[in-house]
């Protein structure tokens, strides 16, 4: 790829968590046949789930949050395969598809589905990947955070006073920012960007 990357590497730390369910029947005799049958009938049926009928599974499909992660999940795979396979496509092709997911990004923010970081940072991938060479990447990039510091501003002019959660997150947030774009290998295979956004959805599930 073209000049240095700005952000992009790889990581993201995967907690998996494990249960175990302990059975223990106990008795003085061995059960009769018919009643080891009873009884594993019984468990069974008290054990069975039953299975969401089709127009369940339709209503749950139509929700529209439901539809609305899915969308979200579908943006990120996409930004994604776009890391993985820009340097592939054809100077056209490549540009059609940063400028449809910049377009997703606007959306998203605008929403507030995504903070302003995560925004400028996603913006900020597809830049490095569509620049034809490094100074016009640091071009484009600073022209993108000089808008993003000014739109930053105006919304802190017009905004209420923050919530002690919310100036909590602030410090959080920038703690976090900078912490990641420090580091020089992400943790377990994910772009930087997502490995940041993940931290911070993280921090935001914390404070509110």
């Amino acid at each position: 790829m073209r000049g240095k990357p700005l952000l992009l590497g790889g990581g993201l730390i995967v907690l998996a968590v494990t249960s175990t369910l302990y059975w223990r029947l106990q008795a003085d005799t061995p059960a009769s046949p018919a009643a080891t049958a009873t009884m594993s009938a019984t468990n069974t049926d008290r054990l069975a789930v039953p299975a969401p009928s089709n127009a369940e599974q339709q209503a749950l499909l139509g929700n529209p949050a439901v539809q609305a992660q899915e969308q979200r999940l579908a943006f990120h795979a996409a930004y994604r395969d776009f890391v993985s396979n820009a340097a592939k496509l054809s100077s056209p092709q490549r540009e059609a598809q940063a400028r449809a997911l910049s377009e997703q990004i606007e959306a998203y923010e605008q929403r507030s589905e995504l903070a302003m970081s995560e925004s400028l940072l996603l913006q900020l991938g597809l830049i490095q990947l569509t620049a034809s060479d490094e100074q016009e990447q640091k071009e484009q990039a600073a022209a993108l955070v000089a808008r993003y510091k000014a739109r930053s501003a105006e919304q802190a002019a017009k905004a209420p006073a923050p919530s002690a959660e919310f100036q909590r997150y602030k410090t959080d947030e920038k703690r976090i920012v900078a912490e990641v774009m420090s580091m020089d290998s992400i943790p377990a295979g994910l772009s930087r960007d997502e490995y940041l956004r993940q931290r911070l959805q993280q921090a935001r599930e914390q404070h509110y």
